[in-house]
C-alpha cells in the first residue's frame, strides 16, 4: 500500500494453484496470497460499522477453514479496504473452491456478499504448461 495516497495495486489475481497435489489429498498449499476487500457506505451521507468474514469452502461444499471475522468500519470514510492474508492456502482434493466474504446482519444472520473460485489441481489438469 501506498502510504502517501493510500492505494493498492493488484500485481496478480489467483484463479487457480497447480501442484503435485492428490486427488483425495488435503492440507495446506505453500503459497503466501492477500485477499483484498473494499467496502462502500450504502447511503455517503451516512455512517455505518459492521462485521464482515472468509472463510475457503471446499468443491463438496464444506468449510475447510474456521471463517476469518473483521470488522468494517465506515464511520469515518465512506470507503474502507480489508486485507486478509493466507499464509498457505488449504485445500481438500482438487477441483474448484471458494473464497467466500460474508457479511453479518441481524439476530447473527449472514448473507454472501462475494465469491472468488480457485481451481486447485494437479500439474496434469494445469490449462496451461509452465516455460
Amino acid at each position: 500500500m501506498d502510504q502517501i495516497t493510500q492505494s493498492t495495486s493488484l500485481i496478480d489475481l489467483v484463479q487457480g494453484l497447480y501442484g503435485p497435489i492428490e486427488e483425495a489429498g488435503n492440507g495446506v498449499l505453500p503459497v503466501a496470497l492477500d485477499f483484498v476487500t473494499v467496502w462502500v457506505r450504502d447511503d455517503f451521507e451516512k455512517q455505518e460499522t459492521g462485521n464482515a468474514r472468509l472463510g475457503v469452502i471446499a468443491p463438496d461444499g464444506t468449510l475447510i477453514n474456521q471463517f476469518v471475522n473483521y470488522d468494517v468500519d465506515l464511520k469515518t470514510a465512506s470507503q474502507a479496504r480489508n486485507v486478509t492474508k493466507f499464509p498457505g492456502f488449504p485445500f481438500k482434493g482438487s477441483g474448484k473452491h471458494l473464497i467466500v466474504i460474508e457479511s453479518e446482519g441481524p439476530e447473527d444472520t449472514w448473507t454472501r456478499q462475494c465469491e472468488w473460485p480457485v481451481v486447485i489441481g494437479s500439474l496434469a489438469s494445469a490449462p496451461f504448461r509452465p516455460v
